[in-house]
């Protein structure tokens, strides 16, 4: 559903969605994580001025989701006792996926900034990662017991602690 930032009546961009989360935005689509029939999670895209929703992805476990002007990420895990997750992405209105990289983490959000794709593992201590967005070997940007969100500017990482109600700044 989108609205008029002036107000105005809901317009229904797609329905019959299952279990829907990680809602992205670029200048021209709606990204979002959706629950498949198969047991599947499906990482799915809509015009933002309508149209059929198009499946970019399916796979057991998708989790987070990032875009930028030009891309959308996605990382696809699996959940077992040795995490392991890949990193894609692919330009807007494509579904032609490039990898860009692999990491023993959880990348369950991820945010793009500047050059870099930020990756936090929620699950596993509250790592957030650091990587190249054309590619590369990720990298420990910070370690926060109990991250839990997280929102990027132009010099800095903000995170929020889940349970004890902190709120840290980390320079980028």
């Amino acid at each position: 559903m989108k609205m008029p930032k002036g107000g105005g009546d809901p317009v229904t961009l797609a329905s019959a969605q299952s279990s829907v989360d990680q809602l992205r935005l670029s200048n021209d689509y709606v990204y979002w994580r959706r629950a498949a029939n198969n047991g599947m999670t499906e990482l799915v895209r809509l015009a933002k001025s309508g149209g059929p929703a198009t499946s970019i992805q399916a796979a057991a476990t998708i989790l987070g989701i990032a875009t930028d002007d030009e891309h959308v990420y996605w990382s696809v895990s699996t959940l077992g006792a040795v995490p392991l997750t890949t990193v894609f992405r692919a330009l807007h209105g494509s579904s032609d996926a490039q990898k860009v990289a692999v990491t023993d983490r959880h990348a369950f959000q991820m945010h793009v900034a500047g050059p870099c794709l930020y990756m936090l593992d929620t699950q596993e201590g509250g790592v957030i990662q650091r990587v190249d967005k054309e590619g590369g070997e990720p990298a420990t940007f910070a370690n926060l017991p109990g991250a839990y969100r997280f929102a990027i500017d132009a010099s800095s990482v903000y995170v929020t602690e889940y349970g004890n109600g902190k709120v840290w700044s980390v320079s980028r």
